[in-house]
């Protein structure tokens, strides 16, 4: 199981060795809408992605297609179910369905971000698998409406959306979600990492109760709120009808 609270000191591994590490944790996300990044912090295959990456139209995809990039050079094609999400903070949270084990990142402490610190985005843009950026923090707490950022220059675009921004110790800070254009559309001003801070009690909750509580969870594929204890077929939060458990299982 993954913990909250990293080791803020140097590994004394380099840059190399952090970034391959990582990449073993960091997986692909396939839709029928598309392709999008997530990360997984559960040797059982909990992982973490943009709530859009899994979005289909104004609701949630329930299950989704994951490639993950194992060590040994394999690569390993599984389905995970989606059980958890936020509209506004744009996360969820998924389990992958074959048992693993699997490579994860360590979760840090994104309130202990720097301006200038040296961070690195992981994704597949446009389908490129495995891919790295390298920048800086350009802002740890980039106010935009009511969220607070972790603002970077590392280079994040179509198919990086749901991977890891993490730090040259290979923890993981946030989830990469979005751009901003400059005034002419021609080039990415900014870019943005939603921190780890606003998931932390979803995360842990998920680790305590569970892959199999989980996947029985009354699941809000509008509004992404999950019923552990005694789900309904409503939603409690919004009122829509919430999806059961996963497809395939007995109520």
């Amino acid at each position: 199981m993954g913990t909250l609270e990293g080791d803020r000191q140097g590994t004394g591994r380099s840059d190399q060795d952090v970034v391959e590490a990582a990449l073993s944790a960091t997986v692909e996300i396939h839709t029928d809408m598309g392709l999008g990044s997530g990360f997984l912090v559960d040797q059982r295959g909990l992982a973490v992605t943009a709530r859009h990456v899994v979005d289909e139209g104004s609701l949630s995809a329930r299950e989704v297609g994951v490639r993950v990039f194992l060590p040994d050079g394999r690569t390993h094609e599984t389905s995970a179910v989606v059980f958890n999400s936020h509209r506004y903070l744009d996360y969820a949270l998924l389990w992958l369905t074959d048992p693993g084990p699997y490579p994860v990142l360590r979760l840090g402490t994104p309130a202990k971000l720097r301006h200038t610190e040296v961070v690195f985005a992981l994704g597949s843009p446009s389908g490129l698998s495995k891919t790295v950026s390298r920048g800086i923090v350009s802002n740890p707490r980039a106010a935009v409406g009511s969220v607070e950022y972790i603002q970077t220059d590392a280079a994040i675009s179509g198919g990086n959306s749901g991977g890891p921004l993490i730090d040259r110790r290979g923890e993981v800070m946030g989830i990469n979600v979005m751009g901003l254009r400059s005034e002419s559309g021609s080039v990415d001003a900014a870019h943005f990492a939603v921190p780890l801070d606003y998931l932390w009690s979803d995360i842990t909750v998920a680790w305590d109760r569970g892959k199999d509580v989980c996947l029985a969870s009354s699941y809000c594929r509008s509004c992404g709120h999950t019923e552990y204890a005694s789900p309904t077929w409503y939603c409690r939060t919004c009122g829509l009808q919430a999806h059961g458990p996963r497809p395939g299982r007995e109520d």
